[in-house]
């Protein structure tokens, strides 16, 4: 299945920051909930996505990213599910520092499918984060995306080959332990002593510790030879469950 398949469902916005840096509105002068019920019950708001409804697709010449992100947070309100698209990296990475103000960093998906990077099959770092994203836009937990065109050229799994392809842990069911850090290292996942950054696990004794990629805190996983006797989430540095 092509990427653009499940597109279908998504409106795609295209931004041009190339212009010079413009004064932008402070986002602390009214709260953001009551700005973005007021941008909904406008007239010309309400044409702009009619209009990008019969495009299926919008141009922004624009430097100011407050106004877009309240656009963008007014159309998710409304049941889309927008792609904003950059040519530049940089550009895309401003923007998705500044919408994790207006959106839960668990429904604000960013894909850096950017000329220059490696290619996804040669990156199974970000071939993890694809996965991660991949599972979110198949329950419906997306709020945003930000990519570039690139990610229309992806090629992608369907909800069942995505399960197959993913590795779950259940208390009470027996998994190979002797296999799992060789499983981890293929999948991309960095051994090191403690799984402080996203990517990375550490395994002693019977203690399995995975940063998975698109998660907040590492899991820890306690096997009694093969069977997984317990899974929580543990603070780096601290160990403190949670």
């Amino acid at each position: 299945m092509v990427i653009d398949y499940w597109l279908l469902s998504v409106v795609v916005l295209f931004l041009d920051m190339n212009n010079p840096p413009g004064k932008s509105v402070s986002r602390e002068t009214c709260d953001i909930l009551e700005l973005i019920a007021l941008l909904k019950s406008d007239p010309v708001f309400n044409k702009s996505v009619a209009l990008l409804e019969h495009r299926q697709s919008l141009r922004f010449n624009t430097d100011n990213s407050t106004f877009i992100l309240f656009w963008l947070r007014a159309l998710s309100d409304k049941g889309y599910l927008p792609l904003v698209v950059f040519e530049r990296e940089r550009d895309a990475e401003a923007l998705y520092v500044d919408a994790l103000s207006f959106i839960e960093a668990g429904r604000l998906s960013w894909l850096p499918l950017f000329p220059g990077n490696s290619p996804l099959h040669e990156n199974p770092a970000l071939e993890n984060h694809l996965s991660r994203f991949l599972a979110d836009l198949y329950t419906s937990s997306l709020h945003m995306i930000i990519s570039s065109e690139k990610v229309f050229e992806q090629v992608v799994p369907d909800k069942e080959g995505l399960r197959k392809h993913m590795l779950h842990f259940r208390v009470g069911e027996d998994l190979v332990f002797s296999g799992l850090a060789d499983r981890l290292s293929k999948m991309g996942y960095q051994r090191s002593n403690t799984a402080e950054y996203c990517g990375e696990f550490a395994v002693r004794g019977g203690i399995v510790d995975i940063y998975p990629y698109g998660e907040t805190y590492p899991l820890r996983l306690e096997f009694f030879g093969d069977t997984v006797e317990s899974y929580t989430k543990v603070q780096p540095r601290r160990s403190k469950f949670l």
